[in-house]
């Protein structure tokens, strides 16, 4: 077994003599605490008759500055306004008869020979038929044709009906000048060609007229929408060889 020290070899000062006097003071802090307690009940049950339970609180008087209400507005019915008396003249006689002009007669319309029928009125000197108005004569709108690479549907193309073979150009083939040339051709709707361009990008200088000189020559069966016949950029790749 350990040997215990007192208390008073580790806190020589202060705590020791507090935890002496601990028990000491609590006790009478307590019976202190529960006296006021009791004191304060007891004043209470003696001073609760005496106190005033409702509290009147009178509010100044409100002081009107010179303003004046105006009465209230009449209830009363206004009188009726009057209706002058109309005076009724009284019934002389029958009433008088209003003539009515008569309806205007349609134009006469007088067959010619020609089985044909002309409106208009007899001339009243020698009894000849006025002759009616022109016609207005009917415009007739022209259909835009498309731009090369520009879309337009169609459930047949172009058929070539009639083929052109392009004519060799002497020059082009005394120095042996060969080459492949694109050309569009814009088809219209009655299957001849109304326009011809050679594509940059597939193009031989000294070959490209006689090329466009073939394709303004070709036929074609138009190309089809809808049942109709319509105006369709095709495109044809003539080749030029020179024979030996």
């Amino acid at each position: 077994m350990s040997d215990r020290h007192p208390l008073f070899e580790f806190m020589p000062y202060g705590a020791p003599e507090l935890l002496t006097a601990r028990q000491p003071h609590l006790s009478r802090a307590l019976v202190l605490a529960s006296s006021f307690a009791g004191v304060a009940f007891l004043a209470a049950l003696v001073l609760a008759p005496s106190l005033p339970h409702t509290v009147v609180v009178e509010l100044p008087p409100v002081i009107d500055m010179g303003r004046t209400l105006a009465p209230p507005p009449s209830i009363e019915t206004p009188p009726a306004a009057s209706v002058p008396a109309v005076a009724v003249r009284p019934h002389a006689g029958p009433a008088l008869p209003v003539p009515v002009p008569d309806a205007t007669a349609p134009p006469e319309v007088t067959p010619t020979p020609g089985g044909a029928a002309v409106i208009g009125e007899p001339d009243a000197g020698d009894g000849s038929i006025a002759e009616a108005p022109p016609r207005p004569v009917a415009t007739v709108v022209e259909t835009r044709l498309p731009e090369i690479g520009e879309y337009v549907y169609t459930d047949e193309m172009p058929v070539a009906a009639k083929i052109v073979e392009p004519v060799y150009p002497d020059m082009a083939l005394e120095l042996g000048v060969d080459g492949r040339v694109r050309v569009m051709m814009l088809v219209g709707t009655d299957g001849h060609v109304i326009r011809a361009e050679v594509d940059p990008k597939c193009s031989v200088p000294m070959l490209d007229e006689a090329a466009l000189v073939s394709a303004r020559k070709w036929v074609f069966k138009p190309g089809i929408a809808n049942g109709h016949a319509v105006a369709v950029w095709v495109s044809e790749v003539f080749i030029f060889i020179p024979h030996r």
